[in-house]
């Protein structure tokens, strides 16, 4: 955060700027309350308490003592909304804006094994790998850096597999697909690190085989029943519900993956060939699909009532200002979990990649062949898809 003092007869100014400036960044009227309100009663609660100047430190004790322990008893939302209030009145004092970033979003930095880092990405980045696929080992890679680096690390010539296995410890709350990347990312990263003799070249020889997908045999996915229910529980009266009820459509029918939703564009659409073509963000593979009449009635009631009215190319937008298309780490968790109170989830995952395997099982139930399936799902090998089919498990039973 911003590390920084404002003093308290300056706030009322200073909020009113703030409030402003949202206003002229068409953020909505009762956004813009939200603000204000907040900003009143926080005024109010430092004078209460003779607080002469504030910082986001005391910013965070008004929020947990005002709203009575929001953290605890609120949605998560609406804790991140109220800090990020406060978060930016001390952006606004310090650079006369408002970036759209979350105030929980900041970009830490290695302090001793940044070189060690910075050769691993420039390695990375020679090979041919899709964009998100380079990110997520970045991220991973510099996550386990930072790791040794609160150990009191400052190279990697004393690196441990049981250092290395401490860290995995603290994963092991995980998801198992999650666990699984990381395992294929670090023994990656140990193989690059040994060849430059940063470490013990022994460490290279870690994880040979990975195999952690036994522990999670069949993948979690709803019934065309369950699907049904969910999709008819979206109020697709307001706007967002329109998003999210085609965001549901195309994931449930097509399984689309969430990055391909995310960066699904209005020119994807090939209206008179009732037909979907884009280039898949994990593969760079084209896909094309078609448009069936439940997905396009979707978009067109999307586009002509529920679309705010910007120039972007991207069918799917953020419904509160500045308005644009999600950001690259969303995975619209959050759009599908408010839709899951009306069936029995029985410790079942409940992301977008549920739908996915959904959409790959109840395809198979109907007698769809696997070829095509590998096809709609934009798998380039056969094997990918098989891992989907676990879940069609009265065919199983009857095998």
């Amino acid at each position: 955060g911003i590390k920084m003092n404002i003093q308290t007869h300056l706030l009322p100014n200073l909020s009113a700027y703030v409030v402003s400036y949202l206003e002229e960044n068409k953020y909505s009227d009762k956004t813009l309350e939200h603000y204000r309100c907040t900003y009143n009663q926080l005024y109010r609660y430092l004078n209460e308490k003779h607080i002469s100047e504030f910082n986001q430190e005391s910013g965070m004790t008004f929020i947990d003592e005002h709203y009575r322990n929001a953290k605890e008893f609120s949605c998560r939302s609406y804790y991140s909304n109220l800090k990020r209030r406060i978060f930016v009145l001390f952006e606004y004092h310090s650079a006369a804006s408002v970036t759209t970033k979350r105030f929980s979003v900041h970009s830490r930095k290695l302090l001793h094994l940044q070189e060690i880092m910075n050769q691993y990405i420039i390695e990375q980045q020679k090979r041919s790998l899709a964009a998100k696929t380079l990110e997520n080992k970045i991220t991973l890679t510099k996550d386990f850096l930072f790791y040794l680096e609160d150990k009191g690390f400052d190279s990697l010539v004393s690196l441990s597999v049981s250092v290395i296995y401490e860290y995995l410890g603290t994963k092991k709350e995980s998801a198992v697909s999650t666990r699984e990347g990381i395992l294929y990312v670090l023994r990656d990263a140990l193989r690059f690190f040994s060849e430059q003799n940063f470490c013990n070249p022994e460490l290279k020889k870690l994880f040979p085989q990975i195999s952690t997908h036994s522990e999670d045999p069949v993948p979690s996915c709803f019934t065309p029943a369950e699907l049904k229910i969910i999709l008819s529980s979206v109020d697709r009266s307001t706007p967002i519900g329109k998003r999210d009820y085609t965001i549901l459509v195309i994931s449930s029918f097509l399984g689309l993956r969430a990055s391909d939703i995310r960066e699904f564009k209005i020119s994807s659409i090939k209206w008179g060939e009732a037909s979907i073509e884009i280039t898949q963000s994990k593969t760079g593979q084209f896909l094309q699909l078609p448009l069936l009449d439940e997905i396009k009635f979707a978009i067109l009631d999307y586009l002509k009532n529920g679309r705010p009215k910007t120039n972007s190319d991207f069918l799917f937008l953020r419904h509160s200002a500045p308005y644009g298309p999600f950001e690259s780490h969303n995975c619209f968790y959050y759009v599908i979990k408010k839709y899951l109170y009306t069936i029995e989830l029985n410790g079942r995952k409940h992301g977008i990649h549920a739908l996915r395997f959904s959409a790959a099982g109840n395809m198979l139930s109907n007698g769809t062949p696997i070829t095509t399936i590998c096809n709609i799902l934009g798998h380039t090998y056969s094997n990918t898809t098989k891992k989907y089919l676990k879940i069609d498990v009265d065919n199983l039973r009857k095998a």
